[in-house]
C-alpha cells in the first residue's frame, strides 16, 4: 500500500522541517527610497544579500508598552550583571580599569586623555568611563566604575534585542539571547564588570546593529552609537567596516548611507590611533593543532555545556576533544540547515573564524594548554565572540522550532519538535545557570589584599607622612597594570 504524503512527513527530519517551511518574506522590502515593495524584481542573489541583513521587515513602532517592556530589560539587566560578582570582589578596579585608564585620566587632560592609544589601539569608552569616576572622590570611584559597567553591559543587552527582531520572531528567543550577554556564557568572569573589557561585549552589539537591520531614524541613531562605541574601543570592530559598506551599496537609503558615514569615520579614528602606536609582535605563527584545540575546548564545549561541564572535561582531555569536534560539527551543520530561513547563524559563524584565527596570531593565547587556561579563567575575553556565534546558531534554532511545534503536519513530528526544543532550553538554561559565578579569577588573584576603600585610606595616611605619590595597588616595582598610583594632589579633592 503506498503512503499518503502526509504520512512521509513522518520520517522527515527535524531540522529539515525548519527549513522547508521558510516564513513568508512576499510581504515587503524596502526599495531604494526607502519605501516598502514587494520584492518581486529582486534578484536571487539580491534577495540574499538582503536577508543576510534583515530576515524580515522590522519597522520600529513607538509605542508605551514597548517603552517599558525596553526599560524593564534593562533594569533586569543592570541587576544581574551587577551581581555576577559577590559584594567582596564587585567594587573594585580590575584589569586595566585602574593601572591604565584611571590612572591616565588623572593625569592627561580632556579631550586627549579620551584618546590616548594603549596596547596598540583606542578605548574610548574604557577611558570615558574612567573619566567620569574622576568626577567623585577617589573612594567612591570603584563603586561608579562598576555601576556604569553594569549599565553599559545591559543597555548592550537590550540593543541586541531590538536588533534581533529583523530575524528572530519569538521572544522567547530573543530573551534567551538577551541572557546570553548579561549573565553567561557569553563572557566570562574575567570580563564582567570591567570597562577594558567592554569591547567583547560591544562586538556583539556592533554584530547585530550591522546584520539586524532594522528601518527607519531610531534603528539607525542607535545602530550608529553601537557601531561607533565598538569602533572606537576595539581593533577588532574593523572587521564589521566592509559589511557596513556592503549594507549600504544593497539598501541604498539615506538610514544605511548613514550608518556606513558614521563607522567609517570611527574607523579612520581607530586606525590613526593604531598606525600612530606599536604592539608587541608575537613570537612566531602557531599550529593549526594550537587553534583548533583551544577552539574546540574553550569555545565549543563553553557555548554548548557551560563553565561546569567544560570543566569537567579537564580530566578527560581526549574526551573533551571528541565532545568539541561533535559539538561543532553539529554547529555548522545547524547553521546551514537553518540558511533558508534565517542566513544570521552562517554570517555568524563566518564572522566568528574571520575574528578568531587573527586573534590568536595576535595574542598567542592558543599556545597555552587550554585545560589550564580554563581553570584560571572560564569564558575568557578572547574566546567571547566566538562563544556569541555559537549562541546565535542556537537561538535561531530556538525561534524557528517554536511555531514549528505548533503547527507541525503530524502528532510524531510535534512530539520531536517539542523534544528538540526542551533539549535546547534545557542545555542553554544549564550553561547559564553554571556558568553566571563559575570561576572568580579575582578570587584567585586578589585574596588577601585590601579593598578599594581600604586601599584609599592607606594612601591618605601615605600621604599625611609627606609622600607625593601613594600606591593604591602594586608599588614602583610592580610591573604593567598591576599598579595604581594616584598623585596625593587627587586624594586631597
Amino acid at each position: 500500500m503506498r503512503r499518503s504524503a502526509r504520512s512521509s512527513s513522518d520520517t522527515m527530519p527535524i531540522i529539515s522541517a525548519a527549513v522547508r517551511h521558510p516564513p513568508d518574506r512576499s510581504r515587503s522590502v524596502t526599495a531604494i527610497d526607502g519605501s516598502r515593495v514587494g520584492p518581486a524584481g529582486l534578484t536571487r542573489g539580491s534577495r540574499w544579500t538582503r536577508a543576510v541583513f534583515s530576515a524580515r521587515p522590522a519597522a520600529v513602532n513607538f509605542s508605551v508598552a514597548g517603552a517599558v517592556r525596553y526599560a524593564v530589560l534593562i533594569a533586569a539587566g543592570f541587576v544581574i550583571a551587577l551581581y555576577r560578582y559577590p559584594s567582596e570582589w564587585r567594587y573594585l578596579m580590575w584589569s586595566e580599569d585602574g593601572g591604565i585608564f584611571f590612572e591616565q585620566a588623572l593625569r592627561i587632560a580632556l579631550p586627549e586623555a579620551l584618546m590616548v592609544p594603549y596596547a596598540g589601539y583606542i578605548h574610548f569608552v574604557p577611558r570615558a568611563i574612567a573619566e567620569a569616576t574622576t568626577l567623585v572622590p577617589v573612594e567612591d570611584a570603584a563603586t561608579l566604575s562598576t555601576w556604569i559597567v553594569a549599565a553599559v553591559t545591559s543597555v548592550i543587552a537590550a540593543a541586541i534585542v531590538f536588533f534581533s527582531a529583523a530575524h528572530l520572531r519569538n521572544g522567547a528567543a530573543r530573551v534567551l539571547l538577551w541572557l546570553l550577554v548579561v549573565a553567561a556564557p557569553v563572557a566570562g568572569m574575567e570580563v564582567a564588570l570591567s570597562s577594558a573589557n567592554l569591547q567583547w561585549y560591544l562586538l556583539g552589539g556592533a554584530f547585530f546593529a550591522v546584520f539586524g537591520r532594522r528601518v527607519g531614524w531610531t534603528s539607525t541613531v542607535l545602530s550608529a552609537v553601537v557601531v561607533a562605541m565598538a569602533l572606537t574601543s576595539s581593533v577588532l570592530a574593523l572587521l564589521f567596516l566592509p559589511f557596513v559598506v556592503m549594507r549600504a551599496l544593497v539598501f541604498r537609503t539615506a538610514w544605511d548611507s548613514t550608518l556606513a558615514v558614521v563607522a567609517t569615520v570611527c574607523a579612520v579614528v581607530q586606525l590613526v590611533g593604531v598606525l600612530g602606536t606599536s604592539r608587541p609582535g608575537s613570537d612566531g605563527p602557531l599550529s593549526a593543532w594550537e587553534v583548533g584545540r583551544l577552539y574546540l575546548v574553550a569555545v565549543a564545549d563553553l557555548a554548548w555545556g557551560g563553565s561546569v561541564s567544560a570543566l569537567a572535561l579537564q580530566a578527560a582531555p581526549r574526551a573533551a576533544m571528541v565532545v568539541g569536534v561533535c559539538l561543532t560539527a553539529l554547529t555548522i551543520y545547524l547553521a546551514w540547515a537553518v540558511r533558508r530561513w534565517s542566513a544570521l547563524p552562517c554570517v555568524a559563524m563566518v564572522v566568528s573564524v574571520a575574528y578568531f584565527l587573527p586573534v590568536m596570531m595576535l595574542t598567542k593565547v592558543a599556545a597555552q594548554d587550554p585545560f589550564d587556561y580554563l581553570g584560571v579563567a572560564v569564558g575568557t575575553r578572547y574566546i567571547v565572540f566566538p562563544i556569541f556565534a555559537i549562541g546565535v546558531v542556537i537561538v535561531v534554532l530556538v525561534d524557528r522550532l517554536f511555531p514549528l511545534a505548533r503547527r507541525s503536519p503530524t502528532v510524531r513530528l510535534r512530539i520531536s519538535v517539542v523534544i528538540c526544543l526542551a533539549a535546547l532550553l534545557f542545555l542553554q538554561a544549564g550553561a547559564i545557570a553554571t556558568s553566571y559565578r563559575a570561576v572568580n579569577p579575582r578570587e584567585i588573584h586578589l585574596t588577601g589584599l585590601p579593598t578599594w576603600r581600604e586601599a584609599v585610606a592607606a594612601a591618605k595616611e601615605t600621604c599625611a607622612s609627606g609622600a607625593q605619590v601613594a600606591y593604591l595597588a602594586g608599588d614602583a616595582h610592580t610591573p604593567d597594570f598591576g599598579t595604581i598610583s594616584v598623585r596625593c594632589e587627587d586624594l586631597a579633592d
